[in-house]
């Protein structure tokens, strides 16, 4: 087997499903971003083979949902990307499931699969096919970024604050929230090993959210920082620096959208950064 490693983009990842199940529609579940993987050659040959004999059960008229979260173990010391499917099987297919041919390739592919360092579990319930593919994430702060699942949210307005806090805590993330920098930078102080992102407001009573951003990197200098402001004011993005802007008044779709930036940029600083201890990984980008 060639154990050479290549990085991949996560978005390829559904990519390579969607092309194995030509014709189909998708429902989708996606994080804001999803984040490179490492996987050693011909993963994504065995992943196609694999979905395409697990769509051979299911039915290519039906739609096909795809979920894609992480799996953080406390036992393990990796984070892994998990792209989930969903079909229905039709009563005629259902006996594929049981015949000997179609199982022999099936464990082919499930062999090589884990050769390759991914994982592939798939059962039956009901009327429908479930399977999972589970895949490392690439960089030695993945798992330190998803425990940082933390968002500290600075905001002097009370609806603005409120709000902001139920769409966050709707996708998941513990949310931190202060009225000014001052209380901000404290709830930062003690909570920044948990802290992923910062939002500030730009204009409050007392200092602003640029004063309160340079005392955050007096004490992380990588931590993504985005800035909102309803006042007209416009702050270039700057991904190298972690910084970042979102105008008021922005929707769930348009905050999430800019979230999704933000942990990008963390990713692709914290790749160049691994890349600088491991440089004998190549990277592919499809």
């Amino acid at each position: 087997m060639n154990d050479r490693t290549e990085i991949y983009k996560g978005e390829e990842l559904l990519n390579c499903v969607k092309r194995s199940l030509p014709g189909c529609t998708f429902e989708e579940k996606l994080p804001d971003y999803v984040p490179p993987v490492i996987l050693h050659t011909g993963a994504l040959k065995w992943l196609s083979v694999a979905v395409e004999l697990l769509a051979e059960i299911g039915s290519s008229a039906e739609c096909h949902r795809l979920h894609v979260h992480y799996a953080d173990d406390r036992d393990r010391s990796d984070c892994r990307l998990v792209i989930s499917m969903e079909t229905s099987v039709s009563a005629n297919r259902r006996p594929l499931a049981v015949d000997h041919t179609w199982a022999d390739r099936m464990g082919q592919a499930e062999h090589e699969l884990i050769a390759h360092s991914v994982a592939l579990k798939y059962f039956f319930e009901q009327d429908a096919l479930y399977c999972n593919f589970e895949f490392p994430v690439f960089g030695r702060n993945a798992t330190k970024l998803r425990h940082r699942n933390s968002i500290l949210l600075v905001e002097d307005d009370n609806f603005v604050r409120n709000s902001t806090r139920e769409i966050l805590e709707g996708e998941g993330y513990r949310v931190l929230t202060a009225e000014r920098a001052e209380s901000g930078l404290d709830q930062f102080s003690r909570a920044s090993k948990e802290v992923g992102l910062v939002i500030t407001d730009l204009t409050m009573p007392g200092p602003d959210g640029f004063t309160l951003a340079k005392a955050i990197r007096l004490q992380d200098k990588r931590v993504p920082i985005l800035f909102i402001s309803g006042f007209g004011a416009v702050v270039p993005e700057d991904p190298a620096m972690q910084t970042y802007f979102l105008a008021k008044p922005y929707s769930a779709r348009l905050l999430m959208a800019a979230i999704g930036r933000c942990f990008r940029g963390y990713h692709e600083l914290n790749l160049l950064h691994a890349f600088e201890q491991e440089p004998h990984v190549p990277t592919v980008w499809l």
